[in-house]
C-alpha cells in the first residue's frame, strides 16, 4: 500500500491484489499533481509483477486534475510498452465525465461500474476479456 498524506489523512491511497493473471489496483482519494507520484510508483511496481493485465479501479477517486488524467494515459502507454492489458474501472460520475471531456473514453479501455462497492474477481471477469 502506498499513500500520500494531506492534513493527517491520506490524500491518495493505492493498494493492489492479484486476481488470477490480473492485478487489481485500487485507487482511493485525489489523483492530482500533488499525489501522482504515489500512483506512478504503484503502476511501476505492477509492471514489474507477473500480471498479464492491470485493472485500475478508479471508483473511489474523489478528484482528478489534468496531471492525474495524464497519469492515466501514461499508465495505458506503459502497459502497451510492456505488453500488458490496462483497463480502468470507473463509475458514472465526475471522474468519468473528466475522462470523456478529455476525449480519452475511446483511447483508454474503460469498464463502467454503476453498482456500488468495488467488484469482486468474478464480476470483473464478466466485463470484456483480457
Amino acid at each position: 500500500m502506498r499513500s500520500v498524506m494531506a492534513k493527517g489523512e491520506p490524500a491518495l491511497r493505492v493498494t493492489s491484489r492479484p486476481m488470477g493473471e490480473s492485478l487489481l489496483i485500487r485507487v482511493q482519494g485525489k489523483l492530482t499533481a500533488a499525489t501522482v507520484s504515489t500512483f506512478d510508483a504503484a503502476i511501476a511496481a505492477a509492471l514489474r509483477s507477473d500480471a498479464r493485465a492491470l485493472v485500475i479501479d478508479l471508483c473511489e477517486v474523489t478528484d482528478i486534475d489534468a496531471r492525474g488524467v495524464g497519469e492515466l494515459v501514461r499508465a495505458h502507454t506503459l502497459g502497451q510498452t510492456h505488453n500488458r492489458s490496462v483497463r480502468f474501472l470507473i463509475r458514472n460520475g465526475r471522474i468519468a465525465r473528466v475522462i470523456r471531456l478529455a476525449n480519452l473514453d475511446e483511447a483508454l479501455t474503460l469498464l463502467e461500474d454503476a453498482s456500488g462497492p468495488t467488484p469482486h474477481h468474478a464480476e470483473l471477469e464478466s466485463h470484456s476479456p483480457l
